[in-house]
């Protein structure tokens, strides 16, 4: 398996039958979350299936019964750089609500929910304008 590389150069990484047995027991962490609505889940996918984490929640969700969008990095919010002017991240399109992250992703994340958010600012017009008497 490889790993991301997202804390420098990917590198391959030898994967016993033990190791993925214990991803899959980390994993069962997201039973009692996925059990009770599994259809309703949605987990997007954005690492190669060559990462063992993705691999390792991939398989997962599939054994669970639930769906799977698949994304990259470049095009996973609606400030990616892979994205055509005006067009929408899939994550926005596809309403995730599972998403296994590598810290250099959420950091993306973090970074494109803080430029909304200095966008719009403190108070956005329509709460200004709609809450409080002149």
């Amino acid at each position: 398996m490889y790993t991301s590389g997202s804390g420098g150069k990917p590198k391959g990484v030898l994967m016993t039958q033990r190791n993925i047995i214990g991803l899959f027991r980390g994993c069962t962490g997201l039973l009692e979350f996925f059990l009770h609505e599994t259809r309703r889940h949605i987990y997007i996918a954005y690492l190669p299936l060559a990462h063992i984490l993705e691999f390792g929640v991939e398989t997962f969700v599939i054994l669970l019964g639930a769906r799977i969008g698949y994304s990259s990095p470049h095009t996973l919010t609606d400030l990616s750089n892979g994205l055509m002017a005006g067009c929408k991240g899939d994550a926005t399109l596809l309403r995730p609500t599972v998403m296994a992250c590598v810290p250099l992703v959420l950091d993306r994340i973090r970074k494109a929910i803080l430029t909304k958010v200095n966008q719009r600012g403190l108070f956005p017009d329509a709460f200004i304008g709609s809450h409080f008497p002149s």
